[in-house]
């Protein structure tokens, strides 16, 4: 008797193990062919039940007015320039961006050798540092008092 009671439970599990995969397949195919609702109810009480997601068709969207180059077609374009003409245009650009900006520069900026050389020479003799007179022997005999004179 508890032999045949086994049986009869195998027989009952793979039937219901077949209902199961009957079930999943009917399920699956209604699924493909958008019979099955998915994701969260959408409230027709607010936008008639529209529900935003962040993926776009840029098709959707609506046209600016003014139109933006194409990304790839810029690197293109630039690419296929020299690198001495880009860095020509850059220099271009930074100097048309100063000009347009006539403010007081900022304090942080440092001026470019030759300038600052000028600036030197234009302070006469007195403004230029020189080496001590003294050897460094001498100069580490010397008390810090004197030194500070």
């Amino acid at each position: 008797a508890g032999f045949a009671d086994e049986e009869m439970k195998a027989v009952d599990a793979a039937e219901e193990d077949k209902e199961t995969v009957e079930a999943a397949q009917a399920l699956a195919k209604d699924m493909a062919a958008g019979k099955v609702p998915h994701g969260p109810e959408p409230d027709l009480s607010v936008d008639g039940g529209f529900t935003a997601t962040v993926c776009v068709d840029p098709s959707l969207l609506p046209k600016r007015e003014t139109p933006e180059e194409d990304a790839s077609q810029v690197r293109r374009r630039e690419s296929s320039r020299s690198r001495e003409r880009r860095q020509e245009e850059r220099v271009a650009a930074v100097k048309a961006r100063l000009e347009a900006d006539k403010g007081s520069r900022p304090k942080w900026i440092v001026e470019a050798p030759a300038a600052a050389a000028q600036a030197t020479v234009a302070q006469g003799a007195d403004g230029v540092k020189r080496e001590p007179e003294e050897s460094r022997e001498e100069l580490l005999k010397m008390s810090v008092s004197k030194l500070k004179e």
